[in-house]
């Protein structure tokens, strides 16, 4: 089952509450004899306004048992529902709600026109734009981090030498 705050992707969620902060308290802590008081962690930049704008759907994948697959959830979509996340944003930015920066953790092997222009649209706005600079390693950067405009951000160097340091790449 998919419901709203699915969790086919919670990575979206992870990155605001690196931004925001959050608070965490569970109760099966104390039922696994680790009774913990709430926990407030603060983010970065608590005092932001967050506008989610999801621009990827969550998808249930019926069991076929036939094709010996089992089922279970995909997150995905197109460049056209990017494209349309980023116009959002950009009519925002254009109304006021200034500064606007975006988040985008996706990414493909290639930047679609209707992406692009959508893009455009927003730097041109001054829409700041951040883009995850993909898992391809020295493969390169992924779309939309790959265009010049963006921000590309990643958490490891091209061939994962900050990741288990001394113990070589690890993927």
């Amino acid at each position: 089952t998919t419901w709203v705050g699915s969790t086919g992707s919670t990575h979206g969620t992870h990155v605001t509450s690196t931004i925001i902060g959050y608070s965490y308290q569970s109760p099966n802590d104390a039922l696994g004899g680790f009774p913990l008081p709430p926990i407030q962690v603060r983010g970065i930049a608590p005092n932001v306004t967050i506008i989610p704008v999801k621009v990827l759907a969550d998808y249930q994948i019926p069991p076929s048992p036939q094709c010996g697959q089992a089922g279970g959830g995909a997150v995905f979509g197109t460049s056209a529902m990017v494209a349309a996340g980023l116009d959002y944003v950009t009519r925002l930015a254009n109304a006021g709600y200034r500064p606007m920066v975006v988040n985008m953790s996706l990414g493909g092997g290639a930047l679609e026109p209707v992406e692009q222009a959508a893009l455009d649209r927003a730097i041109a706005a001054g829409v700041i734009v951040v883009a995850s600079a993909g898992n391809e390693g020295e493969a390169g950067m992924g779309y939309p981090g790959a265009y010049a405009p963006v921000i590309s951000a990643g958490s490891v160097g091209w061939t994962g030498e900050w990741l288990y340091p001394g113990a070589g790449p690890r993927y």
